[in-house]
C-alpha cells in the first residue's frame, strides 16, 4: 500500500490563498512572515560550530536557524493539514500539539508507521508500504475497475452525473470551461 497525497497547492491562487511557500522555494524563510520574533537570548542545541566563532556569533546563527526552521514548519504544516485525512489516525493521535519541532516529531512517528506496517491484500497476500509508482497505481487502478464492475449502481449512476453535469455545463458555460481547464 501507498500514500495517496493530493497537491491542491499546485493551484496558485489556493497556494496564495493558503500562504504557502512549497519546500522548494531558495530560502523561503525569507518569504514567509508568521509573526514570530526571533527568540531573545536562545541557548543553541548542540551543533559543530566553525573554529574560532564566539558565543555572540553562535548564538545569532542559532536565531537564524530557529526561526528558518519555525517559518518552515509553518508553512509545511498548511500542506500536512489539507492532507490530514492521508495520515494514519495513530501517527496524528501521537503528537500531543503542533507547536516548535512538530515537524520532526512527525518524520520519527511516520517512519516508525511504515517500519511497523503489516497488511494483507484482497486476496489474502502480504502487502510491503511504499510510496506511489507506477505500478502501485496499475493495482489502484485495477482495484476501482474492480470495483466498478461489482458495483450494480456504477454505470446509473454515473450516466446520471454525467447528464446533471452536461445540463449545469450548459447553463454555466463559463464556470464549466474554468472546471474543465481546472481553474477556479
Amino acid at each position: 500500500m501507498g500514500t495517496p497525497w493530493y497537491t491542491v497547492l499546485s493551484n496558485d491562487q489556493y497556494k496564495d490563498d493558503f500562504a504557502y511557500v512549497g519546500a522548494f522555494v531558495e530560502e523561503r524563510e525569507k518569504l514567509i512572515e508568521n509573526g514570530n520574533e526571533p527568540p531573545v537570548n536562545p541557548e543553541p542545541e548542540s551543533k559543530d560550530y566553525p573554529d574560532g566563532m564566539t558565543d555572540e556569533e553562535r548564538k545569532e546563527e542559532w536565531e537564524l536557524h530557529k526561526d528558518t526552521r519555525i517559518k518552515c514548519e509553518q508553512s509545511d504544516l498548511v500542506i500536512l493539514l489539507l492532507n490530514i485525512a492521508c495520515v494514519p489516525d495513530s501517527v496524528i493521535k501521537l503528537i500531543p500539539n503542533f507547536e516548535d519541532g512538530w515537524s520532526a516529531q512527525f518524520i520519527r512517528l511516520i517512519e516508525n508507521y511504515k517500519h511497523d506496517f503489516r497488511a494483507k491484500d484482497g486476496a489474502g497476500n502480504d502487502v510491503v508500504y511504499r510510496f506511489q509508482d507506477g505500478e502501485l497505481e496499475d493495482q489502484y487502478a485495477t482495484f476501482v475497475k474492480n470495483a466498478q464492475a461489482k458495483d450494480t449502481l456504477y454505470d446509473k449512476d454515473k450516466k446520471e452525473y454525467d447528464a446533471a453535469l452536461n445540463k449545469w455545463s450548459l447553463k454555466n458555460p463559463k464556470e464549466a470551461d474554468d472546471v474543465k481547464t481546472g481553474i477556479n
